[in-house]
């Protein structure tokens, strides 16, 4: 539809570097707060995040313990859901563009469909907005991970659709 009405349809796939390891355990929990986890359940998951420690043992030396204060517990079943209730308020960062957004773990899909005629779509506006989310919120962008793809009904001389893809 949006290629027979001569529409560009851009797509940006963004990956967070390392994404669980710098998921901040303060953070985390003023957004749980956000979100109305409370009592017993918001009590069990800030024990879970607070007061860990690690140290390393390399041939039969330890090294002094150090506090943990950031990343979610991998390897439970509770570090993906508590990962996407940090990254799930990314969506709320395109209030007023035309952006849809997808999240996949660790994954971003931003695209936007626009008419061949304007000069610009918010995909601009709303990778700012990503990146300056990203630096609030201490999750670093994995650049080498990202791609655009555009999706174009190139009518020129010929019936084709033309797909750019860049890294």
């Amino acid at each position: 539809m949006n290629l027979q009405s001569r529409f560009i349809t851009d797509t940006v796939y963004f990956d967070f570097k390392k994404a669980l390891d710098p998921v901040s355990h303060s953070k985390l929990l003023v957004k749980l707060k956000a979100y109305g986890i409370t009592g017993n359940l918001y009590t069990c998951i800030e024990e879970i995040l607070h007061n860990k420690s690690q140290s390393v043992k390399l041939e039969g030396s330890l090294s002094t313990s150090v506090l943990v204060t950031s990343g979610v517990p991998q390897g439970s079943v509770l570090w993906p859901t508590l990962f996407l209730l940090f990254i799930t308020d990314i969506c709320d960062i395109f209030h007023g563009l035309n952006i849809k957004c997808k999240l996949y773990a660790d994954d971003i899909n931003m695209y936007s469909c626009y008419d061949v005629n304007s000069s610009q779509s918010d995909l601009l506006v709303a990778i700012n907005r990503l990146y300056n989310w990203s630096c609030v919120w201490q999750l670093q962008i994995a650049v080498e991970k990202c791609f655009v793809c555009t999706v174009s009904n190139a009518r020129h001389n010929n019936d084709c659709i033309g797909i750019v893809v860049m890294a």
